[in-house]
């Protein structure tokens, strides 16, 4: 399916909606797979950064359906972090470096300098709730970088 078509599914969840979860389920079950993942991760992004307040779950299927993709995603994850972090792509990030810190994955590893560097940019030029600070703080002194 194409990564627009699916934008579109999750565009016509109403946007006052504040529990995402199931109505994510329902628009993502049938994608299989993405014909232009590149072209998706923007967009999900995008999205998650335009409904911040919602409950998407945890980790929650936009999270999951992104997370198949791995490590293809990890430049725009750092690209939003710098935009406007939210809870969805602050656990993708805190998943990279749980898995760069315990299993020593290698490509884990390679991601976090570029992750920290994102979240330090976003805790040094953004407003923040003072509970993302204190993640970012936690994920960075555990990310070894």
């Amino acid at each position: 399916m194409k990564a627009i078509d699916i934008i579109e599914r999750l565009d016509g969840i109403p946007k006052g909606e504040s529990d995402l979860v199931a109505s994510i389920y329902e628009a993502l079950s049938d994608v299989e797979e993405i014909d232009d993942p590149k072209n998706f991760f923007p967009l999900a992004f995008k999205y998650m950064r335009e409904r911040d307040l919602a409950d998407f779950g945890i980790p929650g299927p936009l999270s999951h359906l992104i997370e198949e993709y791995f490590p293809d995603y990890i430049g725009d994850l750092a690209e939003s972090l710098k935009i406007k972090p939210t809870e969805p792509t602050l656990f993708l990030a805190r998943r990279i470096f749980n898995s760069a810190r315990m299993k020593k994955d290698k490509v884990s590893l390679e991601a976090s300098p570029k992750l920290v560097e994102a979240l330090l940019f976003a805790k040094d030029h953004l407003e923040l709730d003072q509970n993302y600070i204190e993640l970012i703080d936690e994920m960075i002194s555990k990310s070894g970088c």
